[in-house]
């Protein structure tokens, strides 16, 4: 049976065999040892440091700084920060004015105008718009005093 081979190995009638039974066993006793130290190592330093290090990362005020970012990023101007989309819109629009420039310098050049009716054109042309009239809930000057002769009655009221 098992038992009896196992047995017959250990009672040292062939000591070489033994002998390299015994010091397999004592590595395999070693090995689990220092792989249980390793292991506790590893659980309470490594992670206590790396559980640590995160809780301090990913703390409230970080959590609302970055819930606050992402919305402002939702949010944003599609001028300031373009999106896939309106990028493309833009550059669309910049070619399409391009190339309406180009068409009336070519129909400019068929036409063999005046270069005084080109001058006035483009100087009508390069003329910016005006301002849009800003609003009265926008507008940023400080409101209109109600009344310059306004004042709170007083007892001195009663003498005049």
């Amino acid at each position: 049976s098992c038992a009896e081979r196992v047995a017959g190995i250990l009672s040292w009638e062939e000591p070489r065999v033994t002998a390299g039974v015994l010091v397999v066993i004592l590595a395999l006793a070693w090995a689990l040892v220092y792989v249980e130290i390793v292991t506790r190592f590893f659980i309470k330093i490594v992670l206590g440091v790396v559980v640590k290090t995160i809780f301090k990362i990913v703390s409230p005020a970080t959590i609302k700084f970055g819930i606050s970012c992402g919305v402002l990023f939702a949010l944003r101007h599609p001028a300031i920060l373009p999106d896939e989309q309106t990028r493309i819109q833009m550059e669309a629009r910049k070619r399409a004015e391009r190339e309406a420039a180009l068409a009336k310098e070519a129909a400019l050049e068929a036409a063999g105008g005046d270069e005084e009716e080109e001058e006035e054109e483009a100087a009508v042309v390069a003329a910016p718009p005006p301002p849009p009239a800003p609003s009265a809930i926008l507008d940023p000057r400080p409101l209109p005093p109600l009344n310059v002769f306004f004042r709170m009655p007083t007892q001195s009221d009663r003498l005049l």
